[in-house]
């Protein structure tokens, strides 16, 4: 027998890439800002230990950073997804999880692409994707790949930057180090002419 390919159909692709930025002085500002916990008093199994920052429009107002940000979209969008779509970052925001803490299953609406920056990283600071289709495997694999996996994480090292499609479900598992993980999160939304050339299948955006 010869197997002549085997084919990922479909995937709910993710990008990871390294940023060249002074990550240390971005952690210095992370430690500054004013936190809010999240979720405090609501139980176990919301957010634990997770705090937001006081603004939606974090990199509008550090640009460098947003810079690199968007050059990751870019590569995401036009080398990865093969279309030229124009596109616009539409929210930002400042998280953090302190030592022990963790982020439960959420996924963003109204955004095309989302995505998070990670100035520092740990064997433990891992964001962990789910698979949308649900999948039941009858029996365990002997090993786990990108084909026959129901989650998958990714594990985040200094000026990581991970981006994915909005609706794709994620989790950031609990933080085992004795350290804060801070994180910088982003949705991003198309902008322009969208769709095709008729006036029922397009959108001015």
């Amino acid at each position: 027998m010869e197997i002549i390919s085997i084919l990922p159909l479909f995937p709910e692709t993710v990008g990871v890439y390294n940023i060249s930025t002074d990550n240390k002085k971005i952690l210095r500002l992370l430690n500054k800002l004013k936190w809010t916990k999240r979720n405090s008093g609501l139980g176990d199994s919301l957010d634990h230990e997770a705090y937001s920052g006081p603004t939606f429009d974090f990199l509008t107002q550090h640009r460098s950073l947003k810079k690199r940000i968007e050059e990751c979209i870019t590569i995401y969008i036009q080398a990865t997804l093969k279309q030229d779509t124009a596109y616009r970052i539409t929210t930002s925001w400042a998280t953090k999880v302190g030592p022990g803490g963790y982020a439960r299953i959420h996924y963003h609406c109204n955004s095309w692409l989302s995505g998070v920056y990670y100035p520092d990283g740990h064997k433990s600071f891992r964001i962990r994707f789910h698979n949308p289709k649900k999948q039941q495997w009858l029996d365990t694999p002997r090993e786990y790949t990108i084909n026959n996996s129901s989650t998958w994480a990714v594990p985040i090292e200094a000026n990581t930057v991970v981006i994915f499609p909005s609706l794709l479900s994620h989790e950031l598992l609990t933080n085992e180090s004795n350290k804060t993980r801070y994180s910088i999160a982003f949705n991003v939304f198309p902008t322009g002419y969208i769709g095709g050339k008729d006036s029922d299948s397009s959108v001015q955006l």
